[in-house]
């Protein structure tokens, strides 16, 4: 993997879509880690393919904060929908993003199934959240911003 830092810069970063894509995200994310912390035979009684994907979205979340968060704050705190700033992300963790949000989809099916309690993510807010994962990765392989086109709630 490569350590090389990219500056990316994020154009219309809908503020409360982002939160409601964040408190969904955390749901799911809270009851994978039941998963994971669940002892051998309830993880036995789980489809095997949850208990791949609670694993590997652990694994994945390790090192996946991205938003300046005090940036974010004080765009609240100006009264501002949307703001815009840039980050700095290794190179090569574009793929392990998609990888990421893919993962999420797929855990969203087992919410839509019942296997998860949790509901699954809004279309709205799965829109954002693949604009901005697709952000990220189309700019650190040298692609122009392109700031958020979809509704901002």
């Amino acid at each position: 993997m490569s350590d090389e830092l990219v500056l990316v810069r994020i154009v219309g970063f809908p503020i409360e879509l982002s939160r409601r894509a964040a408190r969904s995200r955390e749901a799911v994310r809270r009851e994978l880690a039941l998963i994971q912390f669940s002892d051998a035979d309830i993880r036995a009684t789980l489809p095997a393919r949850l208990v791949e994907v609670a694993e590997a979205v652990r694994v994945l979340l390790s090192a996946s904060e991205i938003v300046d968060l005090d940036e974010v704050q004080a765009a609240i705190q100006r009264g501002s929908a949307a703001v815009s700033f840039e980050a700095r992300i290794p190179r090569a963790s574009g793929a392990q993003l998609r990888e990421l949000v893919e993962l999420f989809a797929e855990a969203d099916e087992f919410c839509t199934s019942g296997d998860l309690i949790t509901l699954a993510m809004a279309p709205e807010c799965r829109a954002f959240q693949e604009w901005f994962v697709d952000e990220i990765a189309r700019q650190l392989d040298g692609g122009a911003p392109t700031p958020w086109g979809g509704a901002a709630t």
